[in-house]
């Protein structure tokens, strides 16, 4: 980054810095803080917005109401998905991580850390269903949705999925996905 003039470094940090600055003036009250806030997240490894919209990438909405931006310091990238989603109130979330330094995520980097958030959400052991997308927006920018999953629809339709399988596919699905509950016999008693 120290080798790109400043208009590179001004268009490689337009993917946040503009509502960036809008957010420390709403949020921060001293001139003061806004620098603060503002050199933290130049400064930091990640930059994160956090809201409660539910709807899937194409229609992210970054002027959310309530959207908080926040930035990430360590490369671990956020030791506690579960803790700012899965746990407590939350019903559905909308992240986007994006570098401080606007660098695009490389395809395994994006792996990683769809890997990485379903480790630290999964390592909870909670009860309630669960999921998250991941998808990149643009080279720069890492969309992530976490959500509940309402278990009797989702059940309901999976169970539907599985009758509309032959009894070989149902035994390969069990066996390939390890699926101790749903064993083909069980499917056929329930009119598979």
């Amino acid at each position: 980054m120290a080798a790109l003039s400043n208009a590179q470094m001004e268009k490689r940090l337009s993917c946040y810095l503009p509502r960036a600055v809008a957010y420390a003036t709403e949020e921060c009250i001293t001139r003061r803080e806004q620098r603060k806030f503002l050199k933290d997240l130049v400064a930091n490894i990640y930059v994160m917005y956090h809201s409660e919209q539910c709807g899937w990438s194409d229609a992210y909405d970054e002027n959310w109401p309530n959207l908080v931006i926040s930035s990430l310091p360590n490369r671990l990238l956020y030791s506690d998905w579960y803790g700012r989603t899965i746990e407590g109130a939350f019903d559905c979330g909308t992240f986007l991580l994006m570098k401080s330094t606007a660098e695009p995520f490389a395809r395994k980097e994006a792996a990683l850390v769809k890997e990485y958030i379903f480790d630290d959400i999964n390592e909870e052991k909670d009860p309630d269903l669960w999921s998250f997308e991941v998808e990149q927006l643009g080279r720069g920018r890492l969309w992530i949705k976490v959500y509940r999953m309402e278990p009797g629809p989702y059940i309901d339709g999976m169970m539907d999925e599985m009758r509309r399988l032959t009894r070989e596919q149902a035994n390969r699905f069990v066996a390939v996905h390890r699926v101790p509950i749903l064993e083909a016999s069980s499917l056929k008693r329930n009119g598979a």
